[in-house]
């Protein structure tokens, strides 16, 4: 991993470091921190934008090539993940 950082986002309480293939998460509430897939990361980022589900739904089904069924199931056990974790209401 590069020294460089490529990219950091704020959105609500959370601070998103993005490097190429990970990416490092900060609670700055609660001074937690996670390590994720980036791909993972900006699913956190599109749930906390509230993007329509249909749309994340497709990212994954794409990212993942599975169907959409597949798709929704995962995007579901990672919502309660990130809940979870703290880092969605």
């Amino acid at each position: 991993m590069s020294n460089n950082v490529a990219n950091v986002l704020t959105v609500n309480q959370l601070r998103i470091y993005q490097w190429h293939k990970e990416s490092i998460v900060y609670n700055s509430e609660s001074g937690d921190m996670h390590l994720f897939l980036s791909f993972n990361a900006e699913l956190l980022i599109l749930m906390l934008k509230q993007v329509d589900k249909v749309r994340i739904i497709l990212k994954v089904s794409e990212n993942y090539q599975v169907d959409k069924q597949q798709a929704e199931l995962l995007l579901d056990n990672l919502y309660l993940e990130y809940k979870t974790l703290n880092l969605i209401d």
